[in-house]
């Protein structure tokens, strides 16, 4: 896990040759719903809720276009169900970028989830929590500032969290599943630039040649 976590944040650096990085944190809307299944009475227990995520980013850019961005993030997910239910995750997002404009970024990837806690406003929920396991779909904007990065981004997740129940369908046995929904609001801010760090060379440079008397251009 801990390989893991240090070759999705270096992954820009490996590809690409260079690299942006800092902290991020934010709003968490979450839910769980139930695919293969309807029934407005059991579903309309299942509410939004709210919870945090926050952790470290790093990114690139492969061209004027295309960039690739990694992440190692706290994220508390979960429903509201008779009580709040936490689900604790590590999730590791690794997203493509488009750059739409200057500032403003599209993205779309996958994100690796491992939940090492569930918890409830009654206790531990591992027992009906139990699908340590996620993957999911991460698809969002973002608008970027001189230091700091605005988020929009919802995340489909693909595996059950708790066991699936099977049952006689249609078409056969089916099985219901329950997935994580999350629609997350953050905020970022760039500790390290490997722009403002060729800025601060350059004009370290012109300092020192001024200083000695030098007249050339970089």
């Amino acid at each position: 896990m801990r390989s893991l976590i240090v070759a999705c944040l270096l992954l820009p650096q490996i590809v690409l040759g260079q690299m942006d990085f800092g902290l991020k944190a934010g709003l968490n809307v979450s839910d769980i719903v139930m695919t293969n299944y309807i029934n407005p009475d059991v579903e309309s227990d299942l509410r939004l809720k709210a919870g945090l995520h926050a952790g470290f980013f790093a990114s690139g850019m492969m061209n004027e276009r295309v960039g690739l961005m990694g992440e190692v993030l706290y994220s508390n997910k979960g429903v509201k169900a008779n009580g709040n239910i936490h689900l604790h995750y590590v999730v590791i997002p690794l997203l493509l970028q488009y750059k739409l404009s200057s500032r403003f970024f599209a993205e779309v990837g996958p994100e690796f989830g491992y939940m090492f806690s569930a918890t409830s406003d009654f206790g531990n929920a591992t027992s009906n929590y139990s699908n340590k396991l996620d993957l999911g779909i991460d698809g969002g904007f973002r608008l970027a500032a001189e230091r700091f990065d605005f988020g929009l981004r919802y995340c489909v997740g693909m595996l059950s969290v708790r066991k699936p129940i099977e049952f006689a369908g249609t078409s056969g046995n089916e099985k219901i599943k329950y997935q994580n929904r999350v629609l997350q609001f953050s905020v970022g801010y760039r500790l390290w630039s490997d722009e403002s760090y060729v800025m601060a060379r350059r004009k370290s440079g012109a300092k020192f040649r001024r200083y000695h008397g030098v007249f050339s251009k970089d």
